[in-house]
């Protein structure tokens, strides 16, 4: 009796500290099966969907958890700009197209071959298409191209439990897990003139997986529920017919 309570007492223990280890990374979150189901809806276009307390131990630090994924995504900036010799693309992402000089995107062909150069230059020309489309032709778009993509763990593909690669990073290498589409989704609408206010990155269960994952939400306007861009699935829709999905909480830069 007393050996199974310590046993017990042990696995919390573990849990806990995997949780607090793996702040941040869509894989470390450790997510019950949830009593009710959250709205994703919020009353305003400059608010985040709310930690659902229900789906995370009570000593998640939410506090932490943000300021993690702001140093994340100022690394990807950084990492974004060392990449691209000063061009500036993540520096003024609002509504401007991808425009890489030849020196770089050589660089790309003679490190990753021929089939790199050409998804990065079909991702240029996607991007410069953003006066021209609709929003709705804009999510399809973007949705659809990056899903192409192959998915692959971190680990496998870094070498690191958690790393958040560029949208160049991605087609480069032509893999990335749920993090790295929603990011390269995310950065990609930006410049196609998409406004941030009306992105948001999010955490969710995967209710058949049973596991944690990553999405792109888009909200049209404040008290109406998100449009769901998700690598698992092509087809983009309300995060009512995603009764899959459990959200967690949202976040955008």
């Amino acid at each position: 009796m007393i050996r199974t309570i310590r046993l017990r007492t042990l696995t919390l223990v573990v849990f806990v500290m995997a949780a607090l280890l793996h702040v941040g990374t869509a894989d470390g979150l450790t997510l019950p099966k949830p009593a009710k189901r959250l709205q994703w809806v919020v009353s305003t276009l400059s608010e985040n969907i709310l930690p659902n307390r229900e789906m995370t131990p009570p000593s998640y630090d939410f506090k932490r958890l943000e300021a993690y994924q702001s140093e994340q995504l100022s690394e990807v900036y950084a990492r974004w700009n060392r990449y691209n010799g000063g061009n500036g693309f993540f520096s003024n992402l609002s509504n401007s197209s991808v425009d890489l000089d030849e020196e770089y995107l050589t660089t790309i062909e003679v490190t990753h071959g021929i089939a790199a150069r050409e998804r990065i230059e079909r991702w240029q020309t996607m991007t410069s298409l953003s006066d021209k489309l609709l929003i709705e032709r804009k999510l399809s778009l973007v949705n659809a191209f990056f899903n192409k993509t192959d998915f692959k763990s971190d680990i496998s593909h870094w070498g690191k439990e958690d790393y958040w690669a560029s949208p160049v990073e991605l087609l480069s290498t032509n893999a990335g897990d749920c993090e790295d589409f929603s990011i390269a989704k995310y950065f990609t609408l930006m410049a196609m003139g998409v406004p941030v206010e009306h992105l948001r990155i999010t955490y969710v269960k995967a209710i058949r997986l049973n596991q944690a994952h990553m999405v792109l939400a888009y909200y049209d306007e404040p008290n109406k529920e998100p449009l769901i861009l998700d690598n698992m699935i092509d087809e983009i829709l309300p995060a009512s017919e995603r009764t899959d999905l459990v959200p967690v909480y949202s976040f955008n830069g």
